[in-house]
């Protein structure tokens, strides 16, 4: 079985506006498919706000649609995050 992978990560505050930055990758078997890198549209207060803001821009609904309209169904998706609260929530 294939699974989608995607791998998460912002940085909390990193501009001068103190704004931050996510980014992320998604992988199908071994291959990089799809990366993006933004500059988040809202500021957070923390960094557990960060990194789901960053989820959040970075995995959009799109990508599943990609995935459907070339017949590759998979309801199976991983996402690695290394910020522990954001983990738990």
């Amino acid at each position: 079985m294939n699974v989608v992978k995607w791998w998460v990560d912002a940085s909390f505050s990193g501009h001068p506006n103190m704004r931050s930055h996510a980014g992320g990758i998604m992988t199908l078997v071994s291959c990089g498919l799809y990366a993006v890198s933004t500059k988040q549209k809202l500021n957070t207060r923390s960094s557990t706000e960060s990194e789901l803001i960053g989820l959040h821009d970075v995995m959009p609904l799109l990508k599943r649609n990609f995935q459907q309209a070339q017949d590759y169904e998979n309801n199976v998706r991983v996402v690695g995050q290394d910020n522990q609260s954001a983990i738990l929530l």
